[in-house]
């Protein structure tokens, strides 16, 4: 019975981040706009940091963090470099240890994935999963622990699981208003 609480506790804390996240996102949105028609300003930039507190009923069960790192290369292509990190307390670890980390790469134009990586600890389940893009053959190469799986044809545009949340704060968002963006973790597109 305990696991399961347990269970049941952290895909519950699971739902409230992500709920966080969007909220993050919407509330974020539209801080930036460009003084010029022309000129397109990022509503995210390097070095913007958003810290959570996860909590398990009242009590403070771990943290996670989305930052945008400093811009890299990737592949020759001028990438931005977004960072999700998740961990619980030393006092949560004893029932359920988390330590995650998302590394997602897109192209500086937000038009594509190039890059996702996720390392993930979660209770007993371990997963080092790498996810390319090959725009040239529109598909997405998913492996974990080096072992590759078949790849997937993807859609124009698509993004990874955590560049998307990104690419929707490029849009001003308005009470009605569908947004569709494809989105691909590698095993399938969306």
């Amino acid at each position: 019975m305990r696991k399961n609480n347990l269970f049941n506790c952290h895909r519950l804390e699971i739902r409230l981040f992500f709920a966080c996240m969007v909220i993050a996102c919407i509330a974020t949105s539209g801080l930036t706009k460009g003084t010029q028609a022309a000129e397109k300003v990022s509503p995210f930039y390097p070095g913007e940091k958003l810290t959570f507190q996860i909590k398990w009923s009242f009590i403070p069960a771990g943290e996670a963090v989305l930052a945008v790192l400093p811009l890299e290369t990737i592949d020759g292509v001028k990438s931005y470099h977004f960072v999700m990190l998740a961990r619980t307390y030393p006092f949560i670890d004893i029932f359920y240890k988390v330590r995650n980390r998302i590394d997602a790469y897109t192209d500086v134009e937000m038009t594509r994935s190039i890059l996702y990586k996720k390392k993930q600890q979660e209770g007993r389940t371990q997963r080092d999963i790498v996810v390319n893009f090959d725009w040239e053959r529109i598909e997405a190469q998913y492996s974990n622990f080096g072992e590759k799986k078949t790849p997937v044809s993807i859609l124009p545009g698509s993004f990874d699981p955590l560049s998307v949340l990104y690419a929707f704060r490029l849009h001003d968002l308005k009470e009605n208003i569908e947004i569709e963006i494809p989105v691909t973790d590698g095993k399938k597109s969306n």
